[in-house]
């Protein structure tokens, strides 16, 4: 039982999370977060080298030159992964709607 509890509890961790607030203001640095003390660029402003927040999981990530892009109305929103792509592409309103990428 306790097993299944902490496989519950790491793929609960794999999904979707509430998107990230983004501040002018970066985050004082922490040493378990990478990224964390880097400003962070809209997403749809975003180029390679830039951080910025999936519009899938919310995350933030450094944007790669192979990172999966996707023109939506009109803008060019960039991906952490082809999964979070993927998702999106398949319920645009879901994800897209309250992003302020």
């Amino acid at each position: 039982m306790r097993r299944l509890v902490c496989c519950l509890a790491l793929f609960a961790a794999c999904e979707k999370s509430t998107p990230a607030t983004e501040s002018s203001t970066p985050p004082a640095a922490d040493a378990a977060d990478p990224l964390a003390g880097k400003p962070v660029v809209r997403n749809v402003e975003a180029k390679t080298g830039d951080v910025t927040v999936c519009p899938y999981s919310g995350r933030k990530f450094v944007v790669k030159d192979d990172s999966p892009r996707w023109e939506y109305e009109g803008k060019t929103y960039v991906f952490c992964a082809q999964k979070a792509l993927d998702a999106v592409q398949q319920d645009p309103a879901k994800y897209l709607a309250d992003f302020d990428g």
